[in-house]
């Protein structure tokens, strides 16, 4: 290819060509000599006393473990200070369906399924607590019993007095409960871990399903009690993560701690019914909002209470997401006074943990909601309410009243260019057009339009990088991010090559393998490209740096006139005064072609401290209408402009965008995890657990507007969360406004035609 500027270019991945021929290798591929298999006995009940009462004959090269064989060997101290921590296997009582009891290891998996299906348990049903608001109540029953109730911790920022006051000040006010639903990742890969562990040496090497290998090795040592330089951790190609696969599970602790025990590989594979059970599941968020505005549509304050339900038991993601969503409670708005109060409930369901933008979606849906019901309330269009309450664009860097600081946005821009995509003069017409030709009676199909505002924050913490050209010019780039779709390995060849202006085949990027990558956090929270890909480009300077002093000493010129482009380092502005890449590496590597003082190779490694958080933003309209017989919904143009800074590649955010709407719609339409009054999960498979293939998925307009965050040396914002934070406000509230006519302002995710036959058909009197 053309060497040239290709920070900004439409790149192909270099990841594509062993992933769509089948020759990746993911954690299901992984076999050793010796390998055992293993699978997890798990509780049908919810909630109950157990007691193991036989194991079978499990015969020669077979093994079963309960709780007993490994808690005196491991770490289990308290995951957040005063509440009840997991047990890696339950511990004489079960607190949700699918939680693991025991686990039987086995030669072959048709063996260990065989035997696995022989464990005898003793089961003692107890009552159970699913819906949060039914749980915190006088009388629920207790999903731990040691502790007073299932409210298990309560926080409130902002002056609450204030905001009170200034509500109950304002001539309008506008009150919602807007529900979030409990949602499964559904990753292509479902959990996955091979766990092999040398005698001889000490050295437990792990194949992992996971987003931030060196996160889990120091878990994996924390918890095994194994040092870290003893640990290795590899995440091979990883099918979908979506923030369920940050964390370490107590079934990879389990597999681990078995190996460890055993002196011998062992392999869990986690099936889809399984998954959906119990991988840790997203949103699940009950939001009650108090808003107070002028007459003119300019807002006063909010209030917010949020219920998050984070499950049977608590983890640092379930108790530290609400947090997002109240930091983000303004949105892209100038709200002058919020108050917050989250309370966290325990209930006897699957414990929750990041989903595809972890808080931010939450916010950004109940504040454009709201936003609606405030335009409705004074019969203002919601693009001019919206208009009227943005940040304004000098106001950055913009404090909201939650403390959050805003690094750079024109939110009226993208607004702005989404409408002229949509045509929304011409929409809003066809609407009245359509209404009116309706004659005052429910037509065969509503037209509804709808716009989804966000800001979202993104790219917080560290990252470390290795840059290193060898001797023959090839370039080894090693790097903590682990991507699992992002395009990371793209995207940062993309930056090396433009920092150093040769092509980017000469370009290897290395990540997953905590053995041979640099410290770093992982991949999650939009935070890539702006951290890890600037801990690349800091890095991938300061070889270049070497370079041009040694090309300015084999070129008798001053390092500072020396510049780099097409394969050739060349004095500035005597383009024939010049010396190839290849030569001046292969200079690097000869000591006595060296400047004095100047140590030999082109090798440089540079953490990336982001200083602070960043935050994308955009809008996404949609308009949409509804068959009133089937109430099918039919998106018809769907229009999104995002804002994530710098663009590194058109052709990857494009893709991140499109995954992340697909991700939103099937929210707002599809998705839902859904237990009975038992604590068994009804929608415990692909067959109950609805989400969309692409005959359901509208054609996507994408327009892009660029303000560069000041935070990072690339400018970048981040990306991979914008469509799913984006999506689901714009559809619900496009579904609302095809059936505010009809009196109904509110209604839950997901829309399902059921539930939206007996609302409109209660509204209209044909029920």
């Amino acid at each position: 290819m053309t060497v040239g500027s290709l920070v900004g270019a439409s790149v192909r991945r270099k990841e594509d060509p062993r992933l769509v021929q089948g020759m990746a290798t993911y954690v299901g591929d992984i076999s050793l000599p010796g390998l055992l298999h293993a699978r997890f006995v798990r509780s049908p009940y919810a909630h109950a006393r157990f007691e193991i009462t036989g194991q079978g004959n499990l015969g020669t090269d077979a093994h079963f473990y309960s709780w007993n064989d490994f808690k005196d060997s491991m770490s289990f101290k308290p995951l957040l200070k005063g509440l009840p921590n997991r047990p890696f296997l339950a511990d004489g009582e079960v607190r949700m369906s699918g939680e693991p009891v025991g686990l039987v290891v086995a030669s072959s998996l048709e063996q260990v399924y065989d035997l696995s299906e022989k464990i005898e348990v003793k089961y003692e049903p107890l009552p159970v607590a699913i819906d949060p608001e039914e749980a915190v109540k006088p009388g629920a029953p207790k999903v731990h019993a040691q502790l007073d109730s299932n409210l298990v911790r309560v926080t409130e920022e902002g002056d609450r007095a204030d905001v009170e006051a200034r509500i109950k000040a304002s001539p309008v006010v506008v009150e919602q409960r807007i529900y979030n639903q409990r949602v499964a990742a559904v990753s292509l890969e479902a959990r996955g871990i091979v766990a092999d562990y040398n005698r001889g040496t000490g050295q437990l090497t792990i194949w992992l399903s996971n987003q931030a290998p060196h996160l889990s090795r120091s878990e994996f040592s924390k918890v095994l009690k194994i040092p870290e330089h003893k640990i290795r951790v590899i995440a091979p190609e990883v099918g979908g993560g979506f923030g369920s696969k940050i964390m370490v599970y107590p079934e990879e602790l389990i597999i681990a701690a078995a190996a460890v025990k055993l002196g011998r590989p062992v392999k869990w594979l986690e099936g889809r019914s399984e998954s959906m059970a119990a991988t840790y599941h997203g949103r699940c968020q009950i939001d009650y909002l108090r808003l107070g505005a002028t007459e003119d549509g300019i807002i006063q304050a909010l209030d917010l209470r949020l219920v998050a339900d984070i499950g049977a038991y608590a983890s640092d993601d379930a108790i530290f997401i609400p947090t997002l969503t109240t930091t983000m409670a303004s949105g892209c708005y100038a709200i002058p006074a919020i108050s917050t109060r989250i309370e966290y409930v325990f209930t006897n369901t699957t414990p929750t943990t990041a989903y595809r933008g972890a808080g931010r979606p939450e916010a950004a849906y109940f504040v454009e909601r709201i936003i609606d019901e405030l335009a409705a309330r004074l019969n203002m269009d919601p693009v001019e309410i919206r208009l009227r309450n943005f940040i304004k664009p000098e106001a950055f860097p913009y404090k909201s009243a939650t403390g959050a600081l805003y690094d750079s946005g024109e939110y009226a821009s993208t607004l702005q260019t989404a409408l002229d995509l949509l045509d929304y003069p011409a929409m809003r017409q066809k609407q009245a057009q359509h209404k009116a030709e309706a004659g005052g009676k429910l037509p065969a199909r509503l037209l509804g339009i709808g716009i989804g505002s966000y800001v979202e924050r993104g790219a917080m913490g560290f990252e470390n990088a290795v840059v290193r050209i060898n001797p023959d010019g090839s370039v080894s780039v090693f790097t903590g991010v682990s991507p699992h779709g992002q395009g990371s390995e793209t995207t940062m060849a993309q930056i090396v090559a433009d920092t150093f202006g040769i092509e980017m085949d000469r370009i290897e990027v290395s990540h997953g393998d905590t053995k041979d990558t640099p410290y770093g956090q992982g991949t999650y929270g939009s935070r890539s490209a702006a951290v890890g890909g600037s801990a690349v480009k800091i890095t991938a300077l300061s070889v270049k740096d070497k370079i041009k002093l040694l090309a300015a000493h084999m070129l008798e010129a001053a390092e500072a006139d020396i510049e780099m482009a097409e394969g050739q380092v060349f004095v500035k502005g005597v383009p024939n005064r010049s010396v190839s890449f290849e030569k001046v590496v292969r200079a690097a590597y000869n000591p006595d072609k060296l400047p004095p003082g100047m140590e030999i190779g082109l090798e440089s490694s540079r953490f990336f401290n982001a200083p602070d958080v960043v935050f994308p933003f955009g809008s996404h309209v949609c308009a949409l209408e509804i068959d009133t017989e089937t109430l099918d919904i039919k998106i018809l143009n769907y229009v999104s402009v995002d804002d994530c800074g710098t663009v590194i590649n058109p052709m990857i955010v494009d893709g991140q965008v499109h995954g992340g709407i697909a991700q939103g719609i099937s929210q707002a339409l599809y998705e839902q995890v859904v237990y009975d009054q038992t604590g068994q999960i009804l929608s415990g498979s692909l067959m109950d657990y609805s989400f969309p293939n692409t005959r359901l998925l509208p054609n996507m307009q994408l327009g892009r507007t660029f303000t560069p965050s000041p935070r990072n040396p690339l400018g970048a914002k981040g990306i991979g969360e914008s469509g799913a934070t984006g999506s689901p406000p714009a559809v619900v509230n496009a579904v609302l406004d095809a059936l505010r006519p009809y009196g109904i302002s509110n209604l839950d995710m997901p829309l399902w035609p059921d539930r939206l036959w007996k609302i409109l058909n209660d509204a209209t009197g044909k029920a």
